[in-house]
């Protein structure tokens, strides 16, 4: 008898019954299934490395000289480029709206998208329908939603200043203008990518057991129990 296997005895049949025990796996089998997942995954790795990394590298290398693609020259600067960047009283203002521009849209996104999900979660009729809505602004591409919020808020022919006018409000240049463009671009980069998040969330609310939520309904929790009881499970 191999010595990978045990004989017992039922107690109801009084039969002899062989369990074979699962022999455990040597180093090879687990550096094989390591080496195919690094396989598998190579294609994905060579195309990141081919679409980001060579361009990082190439800007990183072409900061430390002065670039003249009209006369094909590039002159050894050093330090210089980045020296004369920081004082440069424009650079401030240009890094603090990038930082407030990443914040405020990276938590709006993340708010609506939470709240998109806990609705479209919910059963209605329609809801395959909201559904679809919502994540047709992110599958559109970048440059079909700038042009079409260009022509949007366009002081001149936009739809937004024609109902803006109707109702009698003034006119603004929301992307001309210091105080609103900011607010605009913030504004259209939440509209378009609050579905990613939304998605995300809604997909993990869908795995979260049932059975917890109806205990959690029966043992009395309301609205906002119910809801840190799925959070705490995603």
């Amino acid at each position: 008898m191999s010595s990978f296997s045990t004989v017992v005895f039922s107690r109801l049949s009084g039969k002899k019954l062989l369990l074979r025990r699962r022999k455990p796996r040597s180093w090879r089998n687990n550096f094989r299934n390591v080496m195919l997942g690094y396989f598998l995954i190579s294609p994905v790795v060579i195309l990141i490395v081919a679409l980001l990394g060579y361009p990082l590298l190439k800007t990183l290398q072409q900061s430390f000289y002065d670039v003249r693609p009209a006369v094909q020259a590039n002159e050894f600067i050093g330090l210089r480029g980045f020296t004369e960047l920081f004082a440069d009283p424009i650079f401030a203002t240009v890094l603090s709206n990038s930082l407030l521009w990443t914040v405020l849209v990276v938590f709006f996104q993340f708010l609506l998208g939470l709240a998109a999900a806990l609705v479209l979660n919910a059963k209605f009729n329609g809801r395959w329908f909201f559904r679809i809505l919502m994540v047709m602004p992110w599958a559109l591409p970048g440059i079909v939603v700038a042009l079409m919020w260009r022509l949007i808020l366009n002081p001149d022919f936009g739809s937004l200043q024609i109902v803006t006018s109707f109702i009698g409000l003034p006119i603004t240049d929301y992307l001309g203008q210091s105080s609103t463009a900011l607010i605009s671009i913030i504004f259209v980069a939440v509209w378009k990518g609050f579905a990613f998040w939304m998605l995300i969330i809604l997909a993990a609310l869908q795995g979260v057991p049932k059975d917890q939520i109806e205990a959690a309904e029966v043992d009395g929790a309301g609205p906002i129990r119910t809801f840190l009881i799925s959070m705490y499970q995603i």
